[in-house]
């Protein structure tokens, strides 16, 4: 009886430790815009040069600036959202409400990729910063 209570025990420590996020996974950290495409066509990265995503082994996604005091004026005035993400298959899913997915990602390589949900025609490129 009592190594059937340790076994159920050390198997329930088991599964809670898992669901804490596999911070192995590869999209793990934090990411810079590279490239950005519309139409197939590269375009200059504007603002978004300044800022970078992060991924968290939470489950979380976050953005900031790469370094606020080097950022011009007209890009600073940017609001980042908390986001959440998912790995579906070979791709990733980001929200900010469940069953609301604004994004989604995907590696080509080491680089991580998004096309824009909102816009078929838009592509950016990452590459890790850490």
């Amino acid at each position: 009886m009592k190594n059937s209570f340790i076994l159920i025990l050390t198997i329930l420590i088991l599964q809670s430790c898992s669901s804490d996020g596999d911070s192995n996974d590869k999209i793990i950290g934090k990411w810079v815009l590279v490239e950005r495409f519309e139409s197939g066509t590269q375009v200059d990265l504007g603002c978004l040069q300044y800022f970078y995503i992060e991924f968290k082994t939470n489950y979380e996604k976050v953005g900031s600036y790469l370094d606020y005091d080097s950022t011009p004026e007209e890009c600073s005035g940017f609001d980042f959202f908390l986001m959440y993400w998912e790995k579906k298959d070979d791709k990733y899913l980001t929200y900010q409400r469940p069953h609301d997915i604004n994004g989604e990602f995907f590696f080509d390589g080491d680089y991580l990729v998004s096309d824009s949900k909102d816009n078929p025609n838009k592509r950016f490129i990452y590459e890790r910063l850490n």
